[in-house]
């Protein structure tokens, strides 16, 4: 805790930035602070994995998995009720799910998917059901090089009282999927929220056993969505897996999918891969839409849009409990990672230490500094770039008062 309730803004030898003094929350979708630290961290981790991949020589089949939706699609429906990924092809409006008034039920001609407006579940919940239902079931499980194996005694934290039975990820050496590497992003465009999946599949074999892993994901998706009644397709490119040589997917993956921090002003990161630095980002049948992190409604809500802060409302009550990295079992220790930090615990660690202060922002100055994320972006991006000279200057035009360290040592 720095004095006076201030903020120390710090700079390390390596040039790494950051905030000393914080109470962090962890919210990796809806902190710009505590998302920066995490992305970092996380950043570092998947680089880490695919090293490892490349080092190995596996292969790595990557892409984009995606649901149908609209601008009138919500990330969560309002009395939601969780999806059953392993059910029947729904079908028009099966009893099964939660009474709806006949009169209120809304289907599209000559479709077996509810319509936009009487799908029971939200995006989110579509597709992390979908995805339970792709890493699941006998085709999924033969194409494992992985095996799940009963552990002598209890993980470490766990009471010897604990009578679950705990298993562990084993490499059994054959050919298949060694792990996968899920990751998580939320667009929003002029077609409504866009939620989706990023995923890596690393794979040991060839690329012929590659190919066939980059089929079964595609429509064993494609089946799981279907089966909680919302829509995927298959041949407009809206799901894409590759199968990237390992070589070259550590340069290519690395930043891609850890790339969601908060910069309102940038594309989303499936936009910005797809078309460079284009502004728009083409879907399956030819319309044009802008494209942008879901950062960028936190922009607009800074400057009072109603519309807006209404958006940003629901993102909040939507994401909780859903995670942007997410990684198979074993895959982390395969690779020499060891036990994953929580979201809340990353956040809490500080950059550098006491002598890596440039200045504190005063308890007022942060207090102008905490309203506007963009602000915050902006200074850590110009100590990054321009040094201390180069903030000195953004906080003296801000008007956001500050000490120096010769202010400080003379108090």
């Amino acid at each position: 805790m720095i004095a006076g309730g201030g903020v120390a803004v710090r700079r390390t030898p390596e040039g790494i930035v950051g905030f000393a003094g914080l109470s962090t929350c962890g919210r990796v979708w809806l902190c710009p602070v505590c998302n920066a630290k995490i992305m970092a961290q996380r950043a570092l981790e998947v680089g880490a994995v695919l090293a490892w991949a490349a080092e190995h020589h596996y292969l790595v089949v990557w892409g984009s998995l995606t649901v149908h939706h609209t601008a009138d699609s919500r990330l969560r429906k309002e009395g939601w009720l969780p999806a059953d990924p392993f059910d029947v092809d729904p079908g028009p409006l099966p009893d099964r799910f939660r009474p709806v008034p006949r009169g209120d039920r809304v289907r599209e001609p000559g479709s077996k998917y509810r319509s936009h407006r009487d799908q029971p579940f939200g995006l989110l919940d579509v597709k992390t059901n979908a995805w339970a239902y792709l890493a699941s079931g006998r085709t999924w499980k033969d194409l494992q090089a992985v095996e799940m194996v009963e552990m002598d005694g209890h993980p470490e934290g766990c009471p010897s009282s604990c009578t679950t039975v705990h298993k562990v990820a084993v490499d059994t050496g054959r050919d298949g999927i060694v792990g996968t590497i899920r990751a998580a992003e939320i667009t929003v465009g002029s077609n409504g929220w866009h939620p989706h999946f990023h995923p890596i599949v690393i794979v040991r074999g060839s690329a012929a056993l590659a190919g066939k892993v980059a089929e079964v994901v595609v429509r064993r998706w494609v089946e799981g969505v279907r089966r909680t009644g919302h829509r995927a397709d298959y041949g407009n490119g809206a799901q894409k897996m590759t199968v990237l040589a390992s070589e070259n997917s550590f340069h290519l993956l690395n930043q891609y999918v850890t790339k969601g921090t908060y910069r309102p002003d940038k594309l989303a990161l499936e936009a910005t891969h797809s078309q460079g630095k284009t502004d728009l980002n083409r879907h399956g049948k030819g319309r044009a839409a802008a494209t942008q992190s879901h950062w960028a409604i936190l922009n607009e809500a800074e400057t009072g849009d109603v519309a807006s802060i209404s958006k940003w409302w629901h993102l909040e009550e939507a994401s909780h409990g859903h995670r942007i990295i997410t990684w198979s079992r074993g895959i982390r220790d395969f690779a020499g990672l060891g036990v994953e930090a929580t979201e809340e615990e990353i956040a809490a660690r500080e950059v550098g230490t006491a002598e890596d202060t440039v200045c504190v922002i005063t308890a007022e100055g942060w207090a102008m500094v905490r309203d506007h994320p963009g602000v915050m972006a902006e200074i850590l991006d110009m100590l990054a770039q321009g040094g201390w000279a180069a903030l000195r200057q953004l906080l003296g035009n801000l008007e956001i008062p500050f000490h120096t360290l010769d202010e400080l040592a003379s108090v």
